[in-house]
């Protein structure tokens, strides 16, 4: 729960997502996570506040605030460690807690944050999302999947405490995002 909350912190820290209070039966008040307009479909892993009950996704009011949130969080995330695996002190278990937040960023309810309209030029905010996530959705979504799976093996390989192999993982998420950003985003 912990990671999911992690996920949320940018598009609430951004004002794109709304925390309420809604009735819970005899249990009181538990809070939810939404915006007052247009409802997203649940995704898998559906991402929710950490108390916030099963079944209730978030929802996004601002796609391209949001991902680029997101994106500056996996940027702050993958410096970190960076500098770990530079850091001859740096302990495997000191780059696990980065690797987690990485690997939870990973899971951001893509379609939702990406929804058709927001490439460069179309959206109301500043985008650098090139048209090619839509034409080419297949190619994107397995890009996506690649750097799932890779952070979260990266995740893996640090509990296992081997911090050489996981640097050559990370070396492969560095590879995995490089071709995104080369593919997926307009300068």
């Amino acid at each position: 729960m912990r990671n999911r909350a992690l996920i949320l912190a940018p598009a609430l820290a951004l004002g794109l997502l709304v925390v309420t209070t809604a009735p819970a039966g005899a249990n009181g008040l538990t809070p939810s996570v939404h915006a007052p307009t247009t409802p997203v479909p649940p995704v898998a892993p559906q991402v929710h506040a950490p108390s916030a009950p099963h079944g209730a996704a978030e929802t996004i009011k601002d796609p391209v605030a949001y991902r680029q949130g997101v994106m500056k969080e996996m940027g702050k995330a993958m410096g970190a460690l960076g500098k770990g695996f530079k850091d001859d002190k740096a302990t495997a278990a000191d780059l696990l807690p980065h690797a987690e937040h990485l690997a939870a960023l990973s899971h951001m309810p893509w379609d939702q944050a990406f929804p058709a309209g927001t490439a460069k030029g179309q959206a109301a905010m500043e985008s650098k999302a090139s048209s090619k996530i839509w034409t080419d959705k297949k190619a994107w979504q397995a890009e996506i999947k690649e750097f799932q799976e890779s952070t979260a093996k990266l995740v893996t390989v640090l509990k296992s405490g081997d911090k050489a192999a996981a640097a050559k993982q990370m070396e492969t998420i560095g590879k995995i995002s490089k071709s995104s950003h080369g593919n997926f985003i307009q300068h």
